[in-house]
C-alpha cells in the first residue's frame, strides 16, 4: 500500500522546486514553436514516404534532386494548418499537399507565375504563388504558412521564381543606394526595400506613400482618424514591379511586419492611374488572369506616378520587341 501510495505521489515530489519530470508537463513554448519551423530535403532518400510517388518519376529518369523545403502541420497561430512540400524543379514549381490518403499536387510553370507575395508579422511568415490554372486562363494560388524563422530557407526558390531560372544580365557595378533618401522618412521601408532586390537588378523608379488617415467624426474639438491606406511603397525595376505594404497587428495600432508583392513585368497587362475612394489617387495594376491590385496615394504623387507609369511602357515595350525577336529567331 505504501509502495503504490509513493509511486502515485513521485510526479508531485519535486513540486515547488522547478524540477518537473517530462511526464507531467507538456512541450515548453521553444518545442511548441519549433513544431511550426520548416525544414530542407537534401536527397531522395530523405523524401518523406508520403512525397514518394511524385519523386520516385523524378529519380528514375535521372533529374538531379530539385530544392524541396517542407511547411509542416502544426497548431498554428490562428488554426491548424495541413503540411506542404514546396518543390522548384527545372522549369516549375510544385506545391504538394496530403488530402486524406490522397496526394495533391498544384504546379505552377515558371512562366506562367504572374505574382509571388511574400508576408511576415513576428513569427507568421507566409508565401504565396499566383499562376494560371491549366487552361491559361482562370488564376489559381497556393500560399504556404510558416514560422518566420526558417524564412531563408525558401530563399533560393523565391529567387528562382523572380528571376525566371535565368541570371541576370544587368551590370553588378556598385550604384548608389536608391533609397538613402527614405532613411529620414522611414528608416524600416529604407531597409525593407534595400533587401528586396535582386543582384544586379536596377531600380528605375522608386514612390514612398506615408500612412493615409482620413476624419471620421468629430466631438469635443477632437478629430477622430483611421487608416484607409498603410505606409507602402512601389517600385519599378528593369525586371518587375514590386510594392511593399506596412502589416498593422490586429488590435493594437503598432506595426510589426510587411508584405511584399512581386509582379514579372510581362504578367502585367497595364498600369492605370484614377481617382479612388476619399479622392486619392489610385494606381491600378491587371495582371494576366483577370487578377487587379491596386493602391492608393495622396493626390499630390500624382506626377510621380504619372512618370512611373510612362517607364513602364517603355519597359514594357523593350520586353514585347525582344520577344517578337526571339519568336522569330525560332521560326
Amino acid at each position: 500500500m505504501r509502495a503504490k501510495l509513493r509511486s502515485s505521489l513521485h510526479p508531485l515530489k519535486y513540486a515547488g522546486t522547478g524540477r518537473a519530470t517530462n511526464a507531467s508537463i507538456g512541450p515548453t513554448p521553444f518545442e511548441q514553436s519549433q513544431r511550426s519551423w520548416a525544414r530542407s530535403i537534401a536527397s531522395y532518400a530523405d523524401a518523406p514516404g508520403a512525397y514518394w510517388p511524385f519523386f520516385e518519376p523524378l529519380q528514375q529518369a535521372g533529374v538531379p534532386f530539385p530544392n524541396v523545403v517542407v511547411a509542416p502541420t502544426y497548431e498554428g497561430f490562428l488554426h491548424r494548418e495541413t503540411e506542404k512540400l514546396v518543390c522548384a524543379s527545372s522549369g516549375e514549381v510544385c506545391i504538394l499537399e496530403m488530402h486524406g490518403d490522397r496526394l495533391g499536387a498544384g504546379r505552377y510553370p515558371m512562366c506562367g507565375i504572374t505574382c509571388l507575395r511574400v508576408s511576415s508579422a513576428l513569427l507568421d511568415a507566409r508565401i504565396t504563388i499566383m499562376g494560371l490554372g491549366q487552361d491559361g486562363l482562370a488564376p489559381t494560388s497556393s500560399t504556404i504558412r510558416f514560422n518566420a524563422v526558417t524564412d531563408f530557407l525558401f530563399a533560393p526558390i523565391m529567387r528562382r521564381i523572380r528571376t525566371g531560372e535565368a541570371a541576370s544580365t544587368a551590370s553588378s557595378a556598385a550604384s548608389p543606394d536608391p533609397f538613402k533618401a527614405w532613411g529620414r522618412r522611414n528608416l524600416k521601408f529604407m531597409n525593407y526595400a534595400g533587401r528586396c532586390l535582386l543582384e544586379g537588378e536596377v531600380v528605375v523608379q522608386a514612390i514612398l506613400q506615408p500612412e493615409i488617415l482620413v476624419g471620421v467624426a468629430s466631438a469635443f474639438g477632437r478629430t477622430y482618424r483611421r487608416t484607409v491606406s498603410p505606409t507602402h511603397a512601389t517600385i519599378l525595376t528593369d525586371r518587375e514591379l514590386i510594392t511593399i505594404q506596412e502589416i498593422p497587428h490586429k488590435g493594437d495600432h503598432e506595426r510589426y511586419g510587411g508584405l511584399w508583392t512581386y509582379l514579372p513585368l510581362d504578367k502585367i497587362e497595364q498600369l492605370s492611374i484614377t481617382v479612388g475612394h476619399h479622392r486619392l489617387t489610385a494606381l491600378g495594376v491587371q495582371l494576366r488572369g483577370d487578377t487587379y491590385l491596386q493602391y492608393s496615394f495622396e493626390p499630390s504623387a500624382r506626377n510621380e506616378l504619372d512618370a512611373l507609369v510612362g517607364r513602364f511602357m517603355e519597359l514594357k515595350a523593350g520586353i514585347l520587341e525582344k520577344a517578337a525577336q526571339v519568336g522569330q529567331s525560332q521560326a
